[in-house]
């Protein structure tokens, strides 16, 4: 058992960074997003407001 862990831990391991690295960038730039949109739509209520 042993033996067949390490072997799959070695190749896993750059698999799983990787994947963290993909998932951390992907939320980052999800978060971007998510800001971008809701200053569009704040932008379009402010306007309402004043007018």
């Amino acid at each position: 058992m042993n033996q067949v862990a390490d072997p799959l831990d070695h190749w896993m391991l750059p698999l799983k960074s990787r994947h963290t690295n993909e998932a951390l960038q992907s939320s980052t730039f999800l978060v971007t997003q998510n800001f971008i949109s809701m200053r569009m739509m704040r932008k379009p209520m402010s306007h309402a407001k004043l007018n």
